[in-house]
């Protein structure tokens, strides 16, 4: 899951490993919160990330198996259309 977010504090920012490389990439950067697989929130500068592929409905599957309530939450918000699709298996399913 990725969403957009404000620019963390400086004494954040100079608690990392890499700060001068953060430091480097300039003040005018866009920060993304990325959720890992297996659970947790990253914080990350944009130049920083690679795109590697759309999210599949397994990917959606294994971030909700290890998210919290606010995780999950915000990945409902990020791919409504699996949620339904969830829905849509349970109800077929007859899972009330």
């Amino acid at each position: 899951m990725l969403s957009k977010e404000a620019a963390p504090p400086p004494d954040w920012l100079e608690e990392q490993v890499n700060a001068e490389d953060i430091k480097a990439l300039g003040p005018n950067i866009q920060w993304w919160g990325v959720m890992p697989f297996d659970g947790g929130y990253l914080l990350l500068p944009a130049p920083m990330l690679t795109r590697l592929r759309d999210a599949s409905f397994e990917d959606f599957l294994r971030a909700v198996d290890h998210a919290g309530l606010e995780g999950r939450l915000g990945l409902a918000k990020v791919f409504p259309h699996y949620v339904d699709h969830v829905l849509k298996l349970r109800r077929e399913k007859g899972d009330n």
